[in-house]
């Protein structure tokens, strides 16, 4: 909860001070998601539980930064007609995404027995995010006129 109301707050922030409304979203987002990546891997090379514990909590409250950066970048990154099916989009890969993590994770600690592999594929998923939202997320997608046969 704490870090889907920062990260609603910082993409604010970053709007008020003169950011564009794409780069307002898309800086929190980068940032947090490279510190996910930093986070896991972190958690996956600690010995200690209390460490992993604090590490892999720093890296879900950047989750929800992200997230929320994520959900306010489809207001401004498609036109209004298309917003619904931007979230809509957004729904579908974070659901497919929920589905998968449990049983890749279990493959992953099946075959090697243990954690830190599949810790270290989240960190890497969460770099891939990264690179995608920073160079695939330009600006807004144009508006597209519909004639009367759509």
């Amino acid at each position: 909860m704490v870090g889907s109301f920062s990260g609603g707050k910082i993409c604010d922030v970053l709007a008020r001070r003169g950011v564009s409304a794409m780069n307002s979203r898309k800086y929190p987002m980068a940032a947090s998601l490279a510190g996910v990546a930093v986070f896991t891997v972190l958690t996956g090379l600690t010995h200690r539980a209390a460490l992993a514990v604090v590490f892999i909590s720093i890296s879900m409250l950047l989750l929800y930064v992200s997230s929320s950066a994520a959900w306010a970048t489809a207001s401004v990154a498609a036109p209004a007609n298309c917003t619904a099916s931007i979230g809509a989009m957004q729904n579908f890969g974070g659901y497919f995404g929920d589905a998968l993590a449990p049983v890749i994770t279990g493959f992953i600690v099946q075959q090697t027995r243990s954690f830190q592999p599949a810790l270290f594929v989240g960190a890497g998923i969460a770099a891939v995010a990264l690179v995608g939202y920073w160079v695939l997320v330009r600006g807004p997608i144009p508006p597209v006129a519909l004639g009367d046969d759509a």
